[in-house]
């Protein structure tokens, strides 16, 4: 982090994303993880701005360790001038729905690299045609350093006034506004 704040970074087309459930950890974990590295009064703020207690025990800690870091380092990229894309994972295959409320960290690579045949759990026709999509951005950013052409829908570039990201989904990629954004602000006021 110190990097982007210090300007150092490479002045480099930037992606940069999570995923919507990156860690869901048990309530009494969670709470003792919590208690260790969030001061009371910082907690109460915190979990004020999530609007009830199963969405803040669900997404605080990915957000805390994650999302909300992420999303600082594309403003400060995005701050530069320079051309950044932020998004969110969200597929969740069909096989695991009932299990899964989000995706879980990391599950997003074998959609980015095509590679759905190493995944943990079995994956159907809208998983290949979610990957196909996803991996076509990826091959587009590496080759000319922006994601975008005018075979998928648009993924705007990250500015943290519109704040506009592209969420991968079920459904296909959507724009949309940084989820929990409330909390993400509460969370970078803290963390300074």
């Amino acid at each position: 982090m110190a990097g982007f704040e210090q300007r150092l970074q490479a002045p480099v087309p930037f992606v940069i994303g999570s995923n919507s459930l990156e860690f869901p950890i048990p309530e009494e974990q969670l709470q003792l993880g919590l208690a260790a590295i969030l001061s009371p009064p910082d907690r109460e703020r915190l979990a004020s701005v999530y609007g009830d207690t199963s969405t803040f025990n669900a997404h605080v800690f990915s957000d805390l360790t994650f999302n909300e870091p992420g999303l600082t380092l594309a403003k400060l990229h995005a701050s530069r001038g320079l051309p950044t894309w932020a998004y969110q994972f969200s597929v969740v295959s069909s096989s695991m729905r009932d299990k899964l409320k989000g995706a879980p960290h990391a599950s997003e690579r074998k959609y980015v690299f095509g590679t759905l045949q190493t995944s943990s759990w079995p994956t159907d026709e809208n998983d290949a045609t979610q990957s196909a999509l996803m991996s076509a951005y990826w091959a587009a950013f590496a080759k000319d350093g922006d994601p975008n052409d005018e075979a998928r829908p648009q993924w705007p570039k990250y500015n943290p006034v519109i704040d506009e990201i592209l969420d991968f989904t079920n459904d296909g990629p959507l724009v949309t506004k940084t989820p929990r954004r409330a909390a993400m602000d509460v969370l970078a006021d803290i963390a300074q």
